[in-house]
């Protein structure tokens, strides 16, 4: 749970709270290690495999409100994102250079 909290950015607690709801469902199971008990293993299940799949295949479809944009509109779309994700950026830099900085609009 330590290594998955770590990945995952969060607390040791929220990693097995997410682990046991994902065991619940089905799509994973812990497992120990054979070479050292005390260490669990989360693996996917079969069922958890297909809806990983599935969902990574949903994710890389585009929402069915873009298909009905034309190209001009799709290249403003992209504009536009990409200005926000470099505001983003610039706000994160700052932030991290001075953790209390405030960024006006």
């Amino acid at each position: 749970m330590r290594s998955l909290a770590e990945e995952w950015a969060c607390d040791a607690s929220n990693a097995t709270w997410i682990v046991d709801r994902l065991e619940k469902m089905g799509l994973v199971e812990r497992r120990t290690m054979p070479e050292d008990r005390r260490v669990k293993l989360v693996v996917l299940t079969q069922k958890g495999l297909q809806v990983r799949a599935e969902l990574l295949e949903a994710l890389s479809q585009p929402p069915i409100e873009f298909l009905d944009l034309t190209h001009k509109e799709l290249e403003a779309l992209e504009g536009i994102l990409s200005r926000i994700l470099q505001r983003r950026e610039t706000v994160t830099d700052r932030r991290s250079v001075n953790p209390t900085v405030k960024v006006d609009r």
